[in-house]
């Protein structure tokens, strides 16, 4: 979408595992309350988004032979071009786009790279045991956070101040 000065900019980081990820992003432009540009490497996004939605494709972050770090407290963490290039992509989506928010739906390390430079970020919630040390780090460092699950899936593990941080819906007058 064509950025308006008077409407939000989101910039909507949606993961590239399954379609769930894309389908949120779709929801969320459908609404029509704010632009949105769509940054992901799924390989269906251009069919799932809806025509006027912004898209920044990116390079894939698949790293064959990659093993994490044993003790590492992030969840994906391998090296080398393949990842300079997409964290590049991404860095230049969000300067091209000035989001006033992004979203991350979903990547501890995308959300913690995004707000390191600079940006405030909404991230989205799973439900399930999240209390790993990511997800611990990521919570913490995010402005906000969104699960598009009700109260009743809530994980009775979850600190008491995350649900409050949370917004159970994407619609439109909402955050994204």
């Amino acid at each position: 979408m064509s950025a308006s000065p008077s409407r939000t900019r989101v910039l909507y980081y949606a993961h590239d595992h399954g379609i769930g990820h894309l389908h949120h992003a779709a929801r969320a432009a459908r609404t029509g309350a704010f632009d949105l540009t769509v940054a992901t490497s799924a390989a269906r996004a251009a069919e799932v988004l809806p025509p006027a939605t912004g898209l920044r494709v990116l390079p894939s972050d698949v790293v064959p032979g990659h093993r994490q770090p044993s003790g590492s407290r992030l969840h994906y963490t391998p090296t080398g071009p393949v990842i300079r290039d997409r964290f590049a992509a991404l860095l230049e989506a969000a300067r091209t786009v000035q989001p006033d928010v992004v979203v991350v739906d979903v990547s501890v390390e995308a959300a913690l790279f995004l707000r390191l430079a600079g940006y405030p970020v909404i991230h989205r919630r799973m439900h399930g045991d999240r209390t790993d040390p990511a997800h611990e780090l990521v919570y913490a460092e995010s402005d906000h956070l969104i699960a598009h699950y009700g109260a009743g899936l809530e994980e009775p593990a979850s600190p008491r101040s995350r649900p409050s941080r949370s917004w159970a819906r994407c619609c439109a007058g909402s955050p994204p």
